[in-house]
């Protein structure tokens, strides 16, 4: 065994003589590859991390700002409603007060109606009274005048139907016109 350790240790001398620098190239380029690489590795680490980081912190902030955002929207989502509602009830008592008001103004319009009505309706009456009492006492005064004069009963009908037609507003030749045109439409039937 000891010459085989002989032989090894021989054949890494040899080796080394040939290939030494070379491998001791290649070693020390391996090394800065391998650094290389590790540093490269920790600079990618670092700038994932610091870019997972932005990301977090912009996606924070962002959520935050519509948390914001929605909590100002759903603020002034109910001060609209609530200012809505305020305007909707102000209006329903405006509208309720001039409703009121406006009741108030007919119902006076409408008693003042009704006492004009009244006034009217007496008027009119009062009036009837003093044209019948004027009828009378003119049918008095002719019936006088008759019997003064002892007229005859058809010369009396003439006179009350006179009297008649003048408080209807209508003349014998009008009458007697309607009575003919009656007479005619029933010929005609």
């Amino acid at each position: 065994m000891p010459q085989e350790k002989n032989t090894a240790a021989n054949v890494e001398q040899i080796r080394d003589l040939i290939f030494g620098s070379k491998i001791q190239e290649f070693e020390a380029r391996f090394e800065r590859i391998e650094k290389a690489v590790a540093e490269n590795e920790k600079r990618m680490a670092q700038k994932t991390e610091e870019t997972f980081r932005q990301f977090s912190e912009k996606a924070e902030r962002s959520l935050r700002a519509l948390e914001e955002k929605f909590d100002h929207f759903d603020a002034a989502t109910v001060a609209e409603r609530t200012k809505f509602k305020e305007l909707i009830d102000a209006a329903e008592v405006s509208l309720r007060e001039q409703l009121s008001s406006h009741k108030e103004a007919h119902e006076i319009q409408l008693k003042l109606l009704r006492e004009d009505m009244a006034d009217d309706a007496k008027k009119t009456g009062e009036d009837l009274a003093e044209m019948r009492q004027e009828i009378l006492n003119r049918l008095e005064k002719h019936i006088e005048d008759l019997s003064r004069r002892n007229v005859s009963r058809d010369t009396m009908a003439q006179m009350l139907l006179d009297a008649a037609m003048q408080l209807q507003g209508t003349t014998v030749n009008a009458l007697a016109d309607l009575h003919n045109d009656g007479k005619e439409k029933d010929s005609e039937k």
